[in-house]
């Protein structure tokens, strides 16, 4: 994969949020995500806890209010997880997925103007490219 200099080394994991990539295997695509933030760590080497701290440590600042806290709180029960995006038919519930998909709920409506350093464009030879990154749509991102 190409690497360059990143201006923000989280941009790839806003991206994902905000829907630049396809989205396959939540934990394999965060997985090839973070081998790339920490400058090649192997895949394999990257586990659920590494994931979670990252996204945990992106996301807090976000949560700049008692209600907002409370909310983020709230969504992770299994009675409220689908208003992130996870479904869990099929599966058993899982605290760690959910947690994942709420970090990456508050960073998908994120307004950009608030990210530090802005954004670097999508990078199709880490993950798949949306429809909307294959258009060029990165009115929000540049």
């Amino acid at each position: 994969m190409k690497t360059k200099k990143l201006k923000n080394c989280d941009s790839h994991i806003y991206l994902y949020a905000k829907g630049h990539y396809l989205k396959s295997d939540l934990w394999e695509d965060l997985r090839k995500i973070m081998s790339l933030r920490s400058m090649g760590t192997p895949d394999n080497k990257v586990t659920i806890s590494d994931i979670l701290l990252v996204l945990l440590s992106i996301t807090y600042k976000y949560i700049d209010s008692k209600h907002r806290f409370l909310d983020f709180v709230n969504d992770l029960s299994p009675s409220n997880c689908w208003k992130v995006g996870y479904i869990f038919k099929n599966e058993k519930y899982s605290y760690e997925k959910a947690l994942a998909y709420k970090c990456l709920s508050i960073l998908r409506n994120l307004e950009v103007s608030r990210i530090e350093n802005g954004l670097d464009k999508p990078n199709e030879d880490l993950l798949h490219l949306s429809k909307n990154a294959e258009e060029g749509d990165f009115k929000e991102v540049d």
